[in-house]
């Protein structure tokens, strides 16, 4: 079964909290459930920990959710996302799909709602996700065994 990692991007911290709530209900259990409150540390939380999921909000501070999902899409195509908004408004959905979205809820989401996205989402999931920075560490490992003439060591790696 995939470790899944999930991002929360909400700066509401009472709908943040009860988006963790949802998350954390969800009956698979994900390896690390992150947050963030605005779109530039959400950003740099992707950066560095490379979640598999990322539900975020629309309006944001610093940040707003459409550049980040422009921004996810761009540098880290692999990354799922799901927009949470209180916003019905068809432009923001196409421009959220345009970016990858692959879901568009509108606030207020259900636990219900929470579990659905996220079934879907995981259903689709290989267990072959692995964080771009593994990839970066197993070449560094290979390379210094290669110099280092480890033959046993290159084969393992």
């Amino acid at each position: 079964m995939i470790q899944v990692r999930v991002l929360i991007v909400e700066d509401e911290p009472v709908i943040q909290k009860g988006l963790v709530k949802m998350v954390q209900r969800y009956p698979a259990s994900f390896s690390a459930i992150y947050t963030a409150d605005d779109g530039e540390t959400a950003f740099e939380t992707i950066r560095n920990l490379e979640p598999h999921l990322v539900l975020t909000d629309l309006r944001m501070k610093r940040m707003d959710g459409l550049e980040l999902c422009e921004r996810i899409h761009r540098e880290f195509s692999h990354v799922q996302v799901v927009v949470i908004s209180g916003y019905n408004d068809f432009q923001y959905a196409q421009r959220a799909m345009a970016y990858g979205v692959k879901r568009y809820l509108l606030k207020p989401v259900t636990q219900q709602d929470v579990h659905d996205t996220l079934k879907e989402l995981i259903s689709g999931m290989t267990g072959s996700i692995i964080p771009v920075q593994k990839y970066v560490e197993w070449a560094h490992q290979l390379e210094q065994s290669i110099w280092l003439l480890q033959r046993d060591e290159t084969i393992r790696i």
